[in-house]
């Protein structure tokens, strides 16, 4: 996966990160075509001051960010699986021996040292402070329910807040900054007001006539969505002022968006889902630099379900179809063309039994492939995996519901992974397991086979191996096969 390279001048991402603050502030549900307009509807604001307007616009999503935050974050600090999980994942990483001595300190219970209303307030807060200080120093023009904002350039590009708006240190940068901001409008749509309060809003953010941004919110939710082909004006817009060493490399063709929606019914609960509602379409057609980046349009590319009460969590990913092609130059000069090929991403992981069990369904990659200069380079396949990661007892144990089979080959075309270690010529790795293969924590950086079987082969290295392992059979951390340590009642 790659990013198109942009030039990292200061002045002009710190105006493209307010876009970004602007889009991530305003909130709600349903989204319409890019085409959208604001339309009028019954909803009085009549008894709507412009304080309360700017303070409810200010706020509408922070509850839904906050809570999403506050419900991911309790579900993992006390989740005994996932302590087991980072426990084993490096006995050499700083964070996993951290992890360890808080499983310690805490009865087997991982309880991250993280105030999570504080860190949810953290985020809210660096997120709304440019967002809100757009709004304070806007003009507002009304038409019934709809609110136009125009932010104020000069009070906003000279505003003493200075970084939580932009880079504006110099005349220059104050002109830019000026420049950017006299092409961008928001548009609010107030859909439901109680109490003299703004209950529910869409927004519109546009750069001129093009929209690259739409978000909303309600009591219990919200969504921000990137237009992609708005995005591009937006990036034009910045080159336009930019100096030659400051212009960014925008992809020729930018088409699709990307959305995020939140839910969050009560402080405990909490959701998040990011869906490709129009299928994304990155292309750079400079000779010699070619970079492309497809992904289909999906309702559900990643979604997150947590509920602090019940210590419990679900995420689905569902990745129908990627493609992402960029140009690498070789040593003698020449360019060649790298290319990621995924067909289906699919899965489903379930923290349950108050964070004792991670059940994993259905996890599977197929059609995974790196061409190099238009070869094989590397492809993974997984088929269909099921299994339960139980920890709820002293030692954890892993049982498989559906047969393992994993496959890993690369080959080193133009010695492309040598700056990964990889120096021979190819690498293939195999992992099999049957249906209602156990394993189980046996002792220290030891496990057992209760049932079933585990066949590893790594081949192409020179610390290549091969590891069959049944019923009954130990093996280390190194995949060796040990006589199982002697256990004291």
């Amino acid at each position: 996966m790659f990013i198109f390279p942009f030039n990292q001048s200061k002045k002009y991402v710190s105006i493209i990160a307010l876009t970004g603050v602007m889009t991530l502030s305003a909130c709600g549900s349903g989204s319409k075509n890019d085409n959208e307009t604001p339309t009028e509807s019954t909803v009085d604001t009549s008894s709507l001051t412009e304080m309360k307007l700017r303070e409810n616009i200010q706020t509408g999503l922070t509850q839904g960010i906050s809570s999403n935050i506050s419900a991911v974050t309790s579900v993992a600090a006390n989740s005994k699986v996932f302590g087991k999980i980072a426990e084993q994942s490096s006995a050499n990483n700083q964070s996993s021996t951290r992890l360890k001595q808080m499983r310690r300190e805490n009865n087997g219970t991982i309880m991250l040292s993280l105030n999570q209303s504080g860190f949810s307030s953290k985020i809210s807060t660096d997120v709304l402070d440019g967002f809100s200080r757009m709004i304070d120093l806007s003009n507002i023009d009304q038409n019934k329910n709809v609110y136009s904002f125009d932010p104020n350039e000069a009070q906003v590009c000279s505003d003493p807040a200075g970084t939580s708006i932009a880079d504006t240190s110099t005349a220059e940068e104050i002109a830019n900054c000026q420049t950017i901001l006299s092409h961008i409008t928001f548009i609010v749509t107030v859909t439901k007001m109680e109490n003299n309060e703004v209950t529910a809003a869409t927004t519109l953010f546009k750069y001129d006539d093009a929209i690259f941004a739409k978000t909303g919110f309600d009591k219990t939710s919200g969504y921000y969505e990137i237009l992609l082909t708005g995005m591009r004006s937006l990036l034009l817009g910045v080159n336009e002022i930019s100096m030659a060493e400051d212009k960014i490399d925008i992809p020729t063709t930018m088409e699709g968006s990307v959305r995020v929606d939140f839910t969050a019914p009560t402080e405990s609960r909490g959701s998040f889902k990011i869906s490709i509602p129009t299928a994304v379409k990155l292309i750079s057609n400079i000779t010699g630099e070619e970079k492309k980046v497809e992904i289909a349009t999906t309702n559900q590319l990643f979604s997150l379900v947590a509920n602090s009460d019940t210590n419990s969590m679900e995420a689905v990913v569902s990745l129908d179809a990627l493609n992402v092609l960029m140009t690498e130059k070789a040593e003698s000069g020449s360019r060649f063309p790298v290319e990621l090929i995924l067909s289906a991403l699919t899965g489903k992981a379930m923290v349950t039994n108050n964070g004792d069990q991670l059940k994993i369904v259905g996890l599977s990659a197929e059609g995974v492939k790196l061409k190099v200069d238009n070869l094989d380079a590397m492809r993974l396949n997984l088929k269909p995996l099921d299994a339960l990661i139980d920890s709820s007892g002293t030692k954890s144990t892993v049982t498989l519901s559906k047969l393992l089979d994993f496959s890993f080959n690369q080959t080193n075309i133009r010695h492309y992974f040598e700056s990964n270690g990889l120096t021979t010529d190819t690498l293939a790795v195999k992992v099999k397991a049957d249906n209602g293969t156990t394993l189980t924590e046996y002792a220290d950086n030891v496990t057992q086979v209760v049932t079933g079987n585990l066949s590893i082969k790594v081949s192409g290295i020179p610390d290549a191996f091969e590891v069959d392992a049944s019923t009954g059979n130990c093996f280390s951390n190194s995949f060796d096969i040990i006589e199982c340590p002697t256990q004291t009642p």
